[in-house]
């Protein structure tokens, strides 16, 4: 398959080097992204496994001139540059976010006049949420002591929201509560075909096991769920999706890859060891990750095993895949790649801001956005909210 933006070689890339690289950073890693707010947390973020300056757990790490490796069955034979004209309508910044809401790590909405954006301050840790109503962005009550938060997920009229210490929120038609978590680990990650059953994810990225959470919908309760051996070495799972209460994936920490069929979750770690962070799919693209530390990498689900491409671009920490047209990933340095269709050429598109992109959402044929902040570079935090469409 072709790739705009990727080199090959041997298996296993030197995103390796550092599992919390694109949330959690060093100055150093400030200065890749241009911009010293342009830190990133989470999978992205220096405050969880993803990517922070606190607990690496996303990608947040942001050399945009490193290039990986290629895993398995992939046309090694194509290599290039991204190119720089994206694709339009252009990208823009909604809002600024001062130190007092932090940076964004998470959006989610049933609709475009109904969208949720997530997350908050690191130190002290501090969640916040905002709703967009079509016109204007809102600052919903929560309840006290709310830490950062980093994902946020509706089903069946309700809206969930997960973060850090093992925060776990609900929001009804009364509003935002908290619902007993049996954990104070970070968690990253959720995800539910309905309300009857959810699944949460986490863990640090560094030292942490990795954590999975299984909320049953008839006794609105949360419980740990045992891992069966991940086959890698891993210290947190950083998100899950599915396309049904019978198929769903988790992703995480050194290619770690875990499925559920329903009855029972099974390992399929991807072969390259590369640490994924965003996973989406739809019924023409299948299953799609995206992740890296130094540089960005893609993967893809054949079958059972997942087959992937580095890319000559940032690490990436959130992925979105329109049913109906393209697939957007976002990542550091305020990187937005278009994903072509069943393989892994990319376009680059360009971008208003180079602070660390750490979530992308959008409606199939109408609006994108995109959240992050500074999460490479130290603490307070600062965020933006970018639209497109």
């Amino acid at each position: 398959m072709a790739c705009s933006a990727c080199t090959a070689s041997s298996p296993g890339g030197s995103e390796l080097g550092d599992e919390a690289g694109n949330g959690e950073s060093t100055a150093s890693d400030a200065a890749q992204t241009g911009d010293a707010d342009s830190s990133q947390s989470g999978p992205s973020d220096s405050t969880t496994g993803e990517t922070s300056t606190e607990d690496q757990g996303e990608s947040d790490t942001g050399s945009d001139t490193q290039v990986g490796n290629t895993d398995t069955s992939t046309d090694s034979s194509s290599e290039g540059d991204t190119t720089d004209t994206g694709p339009d309508p252009a990208w823009v910044v909604l809002r600024q976010l001062d130190a007092n809401d932090g940076a964004m790590m998470s959006v989610w909405g049933p609709d475009p006049e109904q969208v949720f954006v997530v997350g908050g301050q690191i130190q002290p840790s501090s969640g916040r949420v905002f709703r967009f109503d079509g016109l204007d962005w809102i600052a919903e009550t929560l309840p006290p002591a709310t830490p950062m938060l980093d994902w946020v997920y509706g089903v069946d009229d309700r809206v969930w929201a997960v973060g850090r210490g093992g925060a776990i929120l609900v929001r009804d038609d009364q509003g935002w509560s908290a619902e007993v978590s049996p954990t104070n680990k970070t968690l990253w990650g959720l995800w539910g075909a309905s309300a009857d059953e959810l699944w949460a994810v986490g863990g640090d990225g560094t030292s942490d096991a990795p954590l999975l959470l299984r909320r049953d919908g008839a006794s609105e309760t949360w419980s740990t769920v045992e891992l069966p051996d991940l086959g890698v070495i891993s210290h947190g799972l950083f998100k899950v999706w599915g396309t049904s209460s019978t198929d769903v994936w988790a992703i995480g920490d050194r290619g770690a890859t875990l499925h559920w069929d329903g009855a029972s979750w099974t390992a399929h770690p991807s072969e390259a060891g590369i640490d994924l962070i965003s996973l989406w799919g739809s019924p023409s693209e299948g299953l799609i990750a995206a992740g890296g530390r130094a540089s960005g990498h893609l993967a893809r689900l054949e079958g059972e095993t997942w087959i992937g491409m580095t890319l000559v671009t940032p690490g990436l920490n959130g992925m979105w895949v329109d049913p109906a047209g393209p697939i957007t990933a976002v990542g550091v340095g305020g990187t937005i790649l278009s994903v072509m269709p069943g393989g892994f050429e990319v376009i680059e598109e360009d971008s208003p801001t180079p602070m660390v992109l750490h979530a992308v959402y959008g409606f199939s044929g109408g609006p994108r956005f995109a959240v992050g902040g500074s999460l490479l570079a130290p603490p307070p935090y600062i965020g933006v909210i970018l639209g497109s469409g």
